[in-house]
């Protein structure tokens, strides 16, 4: 038969042996199982999942070489190139929101826990890049997880005029044959697009509207790159010719 006796705290080894003494009947004393509540919270048992503090400041490397909890430093680590697995490795999804604070960001909430991740790892990369056609590129990519280019109009455009095209590589039929039968300009609010297209459109005004120059203005533009006849099949327009 098991005994549900709480085991007593190695903090008792730091004591005078009186306090080490077992009672008559064998069994440790209270002592031994009250100073355990607070090696659990301070010094930790070795257990990643309920951590003492201790624990957290240092981490947790049991015998082997292990290492299934890292120190204080995780949490300030996004962590969006470790792979599963290696949660102990980064901060946690919690704190998530605390670490893009002291990166001046506000993560939307619709954004899953990977790309909030890299988000956060690119910040600082991506002010220096405000302004330019780069960093609103790479972080419509972030966001959005689509193909974007940005074309600047060096000619046949109006003064501080862009157009920025995201590329759906992979859409369901009913939303090519969607995109194949609308005009390829902006279209936000038109009845007849898909719910999955305008809300990346949704996404991407948004951005761009934050990170473009105040002077400039802009075109939005979403095509499915794919190749079906009678369906999606304009080249240049809803389709990519490339040599891979």
């Amino acid at each position: 038969m098991t005994s549900d006796r709480v085991p007593e705290s190695r903090y008792l080894d730091h004591l005078p042996a009186i306090f080490r003494t077992p009672q008559d009947d064998g069994k440790g004393g209270i002592l031994g199982a009250f100073l355990r509540a607070f090696e659990d919270v301070l010094s930790g048992t070795g257990d990643p999942k309920q951590p003492g503090l201790a624990e957290l400041i240092h981490g947790i490397a049991p015998a082997g070489g292990s290492r299934p909890l890292a120190g204080l430093h995780r949490y300030f680590e996004p962590g969006h190139d470790r792979k599963d697995g290696e949660d102990g490795e980064r901060t946690p999804r919690e704190f998530l929101d605390w670490l893009a604070g002291w990166v001046a960001l506000s993560l939307r909430a619709d954004l899953d826990e990977a790309t909030q991740r890299e988000f956060i790892a690119r910040a600082v990369s991506l002010y220096q890049l405000r302004g330019t056609a780069k960093g609103l590129a790479d972080i419509l990519e972030i966001y959005t997880r689509l193909g974007v280019t940005i074309d600047e109009g060096k000619t046949g455009f109006p003064p501080h005029y862009f157009e920025v095209t995201l590329r759906l590589d992979k859409v369901p039929q009913n939303v090519a044959k969607e995109l194949a039968t609308a005009s390829s300009r902006d279209q936000q609010g038109a009845p007849s697009v898909p719910r999955e297209v305008a809300r990346y459109r949704t996404i991407a005004t948004e951005i761009i509207d934050a990170e473009k120059p105040a002077h400039c203005f802009y075109g939005l533009k979403i095509i499915a790159v794919s190749f079906q006849l009678n369906v999606t099949s304009r080249v240049g327009v809803d389709t990519l010719l490339a040599s891979d």
